[in-house]
Order: structure tokens, then C-alpha cells, then sequence
């Protein structure tokens, strides 16, 4: 695991991963998401490590929100796995091109 949080760092660190306001890329990543990868990074990077990651994919990246109607429509869904529902309806909700599952 620890491999993979320095790979996404490092990724983060590319400079084609501008801003969303210089144009170059826009995606969105789900509110739970990014709460899970905040748990994962503190465990194994630390607290300041993993804050810096979040605030680095914030940068770059909107949030997708997790309401009433994303769970309301991920019940409705035909996945096998619920939190896959919810991501994907997040994902289509917003409107999105790109979505950081």
C-alpha cells in the first residue's frame, strides 16, 4: 500500500496535473473517496503527509457529493457491490467526464 500513496505523490507532482482553472484537466473524485483515501494515507504516510495529498487532489479535482438521492438511486442500481452503486451514481449524478473512483 505504501507504494501505491507514494505513486499517486508522485503522480500529483506531474506537471500536466495543473489546476482546473489553467484548462489542462477537470475530473471529479467522490465524496467517499476521498475519505477513504484520507484514512489509507494517514496510516501509512501520516496525518501531514495525507492532509497534503487531499489538499493536492482538491486542487485539481471537484467533489462528487454523496445525498439522498445518489444513495435513493444507488438502491435502484443493478450492482452486486452497494458502495460501487453509490460511486457511480455520484459519478453520473455530477455530470462528470472523469471520476475518481
Amino acid at each position: 500500500m505504501s507504494y501505491l500513496i507514494e505513486s499517486l505523490f508522485q503522480h500529483l507532482r506531474q506537471p500536466y496535473c495543473q489546476s482546473p482553472r489553467q484548462g489542462s484537466f477537470w475530473g471529479y473524485a467522490c465524496a467517499t473517496t476521498i475519505t477513504t483515501l484520507s484514512y489509507l494515507c494517514r496510516k501509512v504516510v501520516g496525518k501531514a503527509k495525507a492532509e497534503q495529498l487531499i489538499r493536492t487532489l482538491l486542487s485539481i479535482l471537484d467533489v462528487a457529493s454523496v445525498n439522498r438521492r445518489v444513495i435513493e438511486k444507488a438502491l435502484q442500481a443493478n450492482f452486486g457491490d452497494f458502495e460501487d452503486a453509490v460511486l457511480n451514481e455520484a459519478a453520473l449524478l455530477s455530470s462528470s467526464r472523469l471520476t475518481l473512483l
